[in-house]
């Protein structure tokens, strides 16, 4: 796994993307803490809208290991609702 910072990650935005879809994972730090990872999507979440529950399922689960709170099925409508637009 790679790790870069804030401003390394951005100049190299394009090569992150390519690591990403062959499966590999990078770690952006601000200040020398990890702040974000940028990781290769599911085969589920790319395979169109009839997966769309279980893709979110899936989320709700990862922000709850992580602590995070979820978005209620309001939100998430209201999301999905501002994108068609």
């Amino acid at each position: 796994m790679e790790e870069l910072s804030t401003v390394e990650a951005q100049a190299q935005f394009a090569r992150l993307i390519d690591r990403a879809r062959k499966g590999e994972e990078t770690v952006i730090t601000d200040h020398g803490r990890p702040g974000a990872r940028l990781s290769p999507v599911e085969p589920a979440e790319i395979d169109g809208f009839a997966d769309w529950e279980t893709v979110w399922q899936r989320m709700r689960e990862r922000a709850n290991a992580a602590g995070i709170a979820p978005f209620t099925d309001d939100e998430r409508k209201s999301l999905r609702d501002e994108g068609r637009r």
